[in-house]
């Protein structure tokens, strides 16, 4: 953490410690990549906030992303084996057909 501290001061580095804590993941998400673009390591980071290796690789690799790729790797594809909404619509109209008895709410 010495490297952080040299390079922010070590005030600075208390300061954002406290503030990681109490937001949230996705807001802790964009302190990290802020703290990447502005150089600093990863070994760096992992040592200010306790994070792992994985996250902040993940965000090194969306911070040099554009932003119409970014958008892109947001995008959702469905695989081939899910389920289409006609897939959907055909259970329910089927369990809707099965019989059951007013007492008891399930239908087996």
């Amino acid at each position: 953490m010495s490297c952080a501290i040299d390079k922010l001061g070590s005030e600075e580095v208390r300061k954002m410690q406290k503030q990681y804590k109490k937001i949230n993941e996705s807001e802790q998400d964009g302190m990290i990549t802020t703290l990447i673009v502005a150089g600093l390591s990863q070994i760096e980071i992992k040592s200010m906030f306790d994070v792992g290796g994985y996250r902040t690789s993940r965000l090194q690799k969306m911070s040099k992303l554009s932003e119409e790729e970014l958008q892109m790797s947001h995008d959702s594809v469905l695989p081939s084996h899910a389920c289409t909404d006609d897939d959907r619509e055909a259970v329910k109209r089927s369990v809707g057909s099965f019989d059951v008895k007013l007492s008891y709410p399930c239908a087996h």
